[in-house]
């Protein structure tokens, strides 16, 4: 009974407000649109309604709930849309490892560990820039700031090819690098041995640690994680050959670089006789147990002690590619015994022809061209 008589208080107030505020004859209207309720103020005096757009809250105001109505069309149709939320942007870092999982997935260990090295070197230093926030300009300065020209040229090729893909996913919109020009990086001239000088280093390597292994890299023409990764089990000795199957480096073998570096060479001038020795080692045992960095230090200390520049352990390789050449050995069967692609790779960066070679191919072609007048004639009336 309390509650009724308390309703019954409450709409006789309201009675009252009404007759009180609002003009004669007008009722109280409470208006819906788009979401937005029009509604008497609390006041007494006209009507309100509240709305927000992308600059925030607004309230509108009149005498009559259909001129407040009239203004919020007109509000609502200019207003500012809002900005939609975009989900979190996409770093490069977070890319980077996509696209690796995505498109390197068939990479070599080797290769990848490359990769990890050029990211964890110089590319943590913007990995959580946005993806959109990448311009000319930032870029340009980023690659800049690498000093060595190498590793400048690396990076640079590795961000061109991950922002390639992400304008294509459309996760940005151009590829800055497209834009930049690609630095240059001029390779160390890593050269064979002269004949006099592979003369030096043979009598130089006699009794040495790793005079075998580097007699065996001279005449086989071996990458050096190759000739570590021989095992007893590659050797065939009633056939003289050798069967190159994996490389072994950072610890590890692996698989061979490439699909053409799985290959048969022949057990050149001594080699067969130097690796007899190791005919009683196991069948999946390594005949080279050494470490490439000790390798190197051996080879650079016995190099420059002959005075001798400008050639790592892999000079031997080119070595034993431009000795075959000088001898009339074809390009073709050089880039088999060798393990290359292509034998634009074996003619272009394997075989140097020595100065004092030239006068030997000169007398041969002088005699090949200096036709007689007799075989001319012969030659004619065939």
């Amino acid at each position: 009974m309390q509650s009724k008589k308390k309703l019954s208080i409450l709409l006789e107030a309201v009675e009252i407000l009404k007759n009180e505020y609002l003009p004669k004859g007008e009722t109280m209207k409470i208006l819906k649109y788009e979401n937005k309720t029009i509604k008497p103020r609390p006041n007494g005096k006209g009507y309100y309604v509240r709305y927000r757009d992308a600059n925030g809250q607004h309230a509108l105001y009149g005498e009559s709930a259909e001129e407040v109505l009239e203004k919020l069309k007109k509000a609502l149709k200019s207003a500012p849309k809002k900005k939609r939320k975009s989900p979190t942007a996409l770093t490069l870092g977070k890319w980077w490892l996509k696209w690796i999982e995505i498109y390197k997935q068939d990479i070599k260990e080797s290769t990848l560990l490359t990769y990890k090295t050029i990211f964890n070197c110089y590319l943590t230093k913007i990995q959580n820039t946005p993806l959109s926030e990448f311009n000319v300009f930032n870029v340009s300065s980023f690659i800049n700031s690498i000093q060595s020209s190498r590793q400048r040229f690396r990076t640079y090729n590795y961000l061109n090819a991950c922002f390639e893909k992400a304008v294509l996913l459309k996760l940005m919109e151009e590829n800055p690098c497209s834009l930049i020009p690609r630095p240059k990086h001029i390779k160390e001239n890593i050269r064979p041995l002269r004949a006099s000088e592979q003369k030096l280093f043979l009598e130089a390597i006699k009794g040495a640690r790793y005079e075998t292994l580097f007699l065996v890299l001279l005449q086989e023409g071996l990458r050096i994680g190759e000739a570590l990764a021989l095992t007893r089990g590659d050797l065939d000795f009633e056939n003289k050959l050798i069967n190159i199957n994996k490389t072994y480096g950072k610890g590890k073998t692996t698989t061979p670089k490439t699909l053409a570096s799985k290959r048969l060479v022949p057990m050149f001038g001594n080699v067969a006789e130097l690796l007899q020795q190791f005919g009683n080692k196991k069948s999946n045992e390594r005949i080279f147990p050494h470490d490439i960095k000790f390798i190197s230090i051996s080879f650079k200390r016995i190099t420059e002690s002959l005075n001798i520049f400008d050639v790592t352990t892999h000079s031997l390789r080119k070595t034993f590619a431009t000795r075959l050449f000088e001898l009339g050995v074809p390009a073709l069967q050089i880039q088999q015994w060798l393990g290359h692609s292509d034998v634009l790779t074996t003619e272009r960066i394997y075989i140097k022809i020595a100065p004092n070679s030239n006068q030997k191919w000169l007398n041969l072609a002088d005699n090949l061209l200096n036709f007689d007048t007799q075989f001319d004639t012969q030659s004619v009336n065939l």
